[in-house]
């Protein structure tokens, strides 16, 4: 019997900046009982707008601006906006409820009233029935809060589309979390879809949610060491709105009005400014009410120790961002120095005498060019090596034409990587076929390297189309 055993490489570092986070909110319960349910149960497949979260999708530069501190330390610091995942909640396990609404397509009629749907895997269950052959349209609502922090007043017209309404107030933190605002902060995810029909037994309906609120988050680029963060703030921006929502799937809209209460949000630390580091980690990213900056009132405010001695630097939002607000659905990412370091990582799947799922990824701040290679032998039972791996011991599937093999024997990779981004995979899946070594392991390693665009010329067998300089989004 032949094994696949993992054995991964990680290498090479060079430059780099910057990357992304947030999460969801829900209701009560009531539902018109039908004389003759179906036997079919609804469950939704709950989807985050894009989530695959990468500085490479619908990402563009907000701004820039520099912090000037005694001693002729300057800092310059680069925002950056993209679609914001609070560690990808969906998929990745960490939403917890989510509340259901459902109205009768044909009259608009309430079907069900903010039900709390239960999780079984990738699937929330109900526990209510399909009406029939009668269509539904649905609102879903999470939050990552344990329980929802809003109440949203749901409407449908005449054509089964439905809209909805709810008012928000962001807290600030009390008790143990004083001074800790943002990790008090909840965020808010809601999805609708509308005219429904039963999919089936064996199928669920499909629902894309999307944050509400804006997502706030900072990132230790490259700056002078001795520096310690003891805060950030955000001071005189609007605490309380009014939401309206409309639209569905990709395309629901939030509209934002009535603000009021203007109040300050503060995140205390006591954190090194060392390169590379997430300040404070996703658990520490403000969430806010999205909101205009017609003035100069509303700022960020940094406070440093240098050398015992503090300082508080103040910057009018209104002036360092060039769209002069914060949006729905958008995360901005706020990089404290040069975004230059690029590092990388390597996962897969091996099952029985299969590798496969190849997933490469910049987990630096900054973009880099990548190039990877195969490197395997045959052990015995005493994990001593009796063969080199070649290829043929085994078949590939479906390498991936941007990748390209060059003369030093590396598979290149033809195209940037921004940070956070993850390479499409080499090839599909790797087979062990070969007669020659049963009863043997083979540790087959994907060797993966990835180096700034600055460098490059370390590897002279770079493809053609590797650039320097470069222009990312």
């Amino acid at each position: 019997m032949k094994t696949m055993y993992k054995n991964r490489t990680l290498p090479l570092k060079a430059l780099a900046a910057t990357f992304a986070a947030i999460s969801m909110a829900a209701g009560c319960a009531r539902e018109l009982v039908l004389e003759a349910p179906t036997p079919d149960q609804i469950t939704l497949r709950i989807e985050e707008n894009s989530s695959t979260p990468t500085k490479s999708v619908e990402s563009s530069v907000e701004g820039s601006f520099e912090l000037v501190l005694p001693g002729n330390i300057s800092i310059p610091v680069t925002i950056d906006k993209d679609i914001p995942t609070r560690s990808t909640p969906v998929n990745g396990g960490n939403l917890a409820n989510l509340w259901l609404w459902a109205n009768l397509s044909d009259d608009g009629n309430s079907y069900i009233e903010g039900h709390d749907l239960s999780k079984s895997g990738a699937i929330w269950q109900t526990g209510h029935f399909w009406p029939g052959t009668k269509a539904l349209s649905f609102l879903a609502v999470a939050s990552s809060a344990a329980n929802l922090a809003i109440d949203p007043l749901v409407t449908a017209d005449g054509s089964g589309q439905l809209s909805c309404k709810f008012n928000y107030e962001v807290l600030n933190g009390i008790g143990e979390l004083a001074g800790k605002d943002a990790q008090a902060q909840e965020d808010i995810l809601l999805g609708m879809s509308f005219n429904q029909t039963n999919p089936g037994a064996n199928n669920s309906t499909p629902m894309t949610i999307h944050h509400a609120l804006s997502a706030i988050r900072f990132v230790v680029g490259n700056i002078p060491y001795g520096i310690t963060l003891k805060s950030i703030s955000f001071s005189n921006v609007y605490g309380k709105a009014s939401c309206s929502v409309s639209g569905e799937g990709s395309a629901l809209t939030f509209t934002w009005s009535g603000h009021k209460v203007r109040r300050t949000y503060t995140q205390s630390y006591d954190q090194a400014m060392k390169k590379g580091e997430n300040i404070g980690g996703d658990a520490q990213t403000f969430i806010l009410i999205p909101q205009e900056f017609a003035t100069d009132d509303a700022q960020l405010e940094i406070g440093f120790n240098i050398q015992d001695r503090s300082y508080l630097l103040k910057k009018s939002l209104k002036s360092i961002l060039s769209s002069g607000k914060f949006e729905a659905d958008r995360r901005y990412t706020f990089t404290l120095g040069i975004p230059d370091e690029v590092d990388v990582s390597v996962e897969d799947d091996v099952a029985g005498n299969v590798k496969s799922n190849i997933q490469i990824t910049n987990t630096g701040f900054g973009p880099g060019y990548v190039r990877m290679a195969l490197v395997g032998n045959w052990v015995n039972s005493h994990d001593v090596i009796i063969a080199p791996w070649m290829p043929s011991d085994g078949e590939f599937e479906d390498w991936n034409p941007d990748w390209e093999r060059r003369s030093d024997g590396f598979y290149y990779y033809k195209y940037i990587v921004l940070g956070g981004a993850t390479v499409p995979a080499p090839f599909k899946k790797y087979t062990i076929t070969t007669k020659d070594h049963d009863g043997h392991k083979l540790y087959l390693s994907v060797m993966t390297q990835i180096v700034h665009p600055s460098s490059m010329t370390i590897w002279p067998s770079r493809p053609d189309s590797w650039k320097w300089p470069i222009t990312t989004p």
